[in-house]
């Protein structure tokens, strides 16, 4: 997909990896990169998809979902499991159209990933529009702890997996009292979602604190981004 801002951007898709924090890989998020047409500068995800508008937003859900579609034999051959954002006009195409429920439906992997912006999310199971989606697919709360919400939600059990905002999680280990306040959010999430991901494990040290902490999942540059033909390549040689 191409975008027009101040200058064109073409879109390009990668797949973050999920790790388990005893070993191998869970899952992948779909995450998209940016490059400027004129320049080659890459650019992610985080400066472009603000400045877009919600048409835009829905083309890249569509390219994602082409993406997976292209790789769902290596997802379900490996029983991984593919992370999509989405957000609430997204949500809303998704329950207002049987046609593309029928097309999600078809990976049996998928996992639709919300943050915590996401509108009235402190609702929980009153917030139609969310219960109705989970119904449907699995969900994920991609940045719990960012501050827009309470835990309603994770604790009326609509999420299948919870990531930690890596914001969030850097500011508690730069103020102190870092490891009684994750086993605090490990003994009270956990048990409300199977999977509880810590975000920026980067090298092995991080990945057995995870461990330590109570987590089951981990996300960082210990498993860096890769395109479609690296995974491939990365799941036979860890067979």
């Amino acid at each position: 997909m191409i975008v027009s801002l101040d200058t064109r951007y073409q879109s390009y898709m990668l797949f973050a990896p999920i790790a388990h924090t005893s070993g191998g890989l869970m899952g992948m998020e779909v995450i998209a990169h940016f490059t400027s047409l004129n320049a080659q500068v890459r650019f992610p995800t985080e400066f472009i998809i603000p400045r877009i508008n919600p048409e835009e937003r829905l083309m890249l859900f569509y390219e994602k979902i082409s993406l997976l579609e292209k790789w769902r034999e290596a997802f379900i051959k490996n029983s991984l499991f593919a992370v999509v954002n989405i957000d609430h006009k997204i949500a809303s195409a998704i329950l207002s159209s049987p046609t593309l429920r029928a097309r999600l439906a078809q990976l049996p992997f998928l996992e639709l990933g919300i943050n915590e912006n996401f509108p009235e999310l402190n609702k929980g199971k009153e917030n139609k529009t969310m219960f109705s989606l989970s119904r449907y697919f699995p969900l994920m709360l991609s940045n719990f702890g960012a501050g827009a919400a309470t835990g309603r939600a994770i604790f009326d059990g609509l999420f299948r997996r919870v990531t930690l905002d890596k914001t969030f999680v850097q500011k508690r280990r730069a103020g102190g009292m870092f490891e009684p306040f994750m086993y605090a959010i490990a003994n009270q999430v956990g048990p409300c979602c199977q999977t509880l991901i810590l975000p920026g494990v980067d090298n092995d040290e991080a990945l057995l604190e995870a461990r330590r902490l109570g987590f089951n999942g981990a996300q960082g540059t210990l498993w860096p981004a890769m395109d479609g033909e690296t995974l491939v390549l990365t799941l036979a040689m860890a067979q």
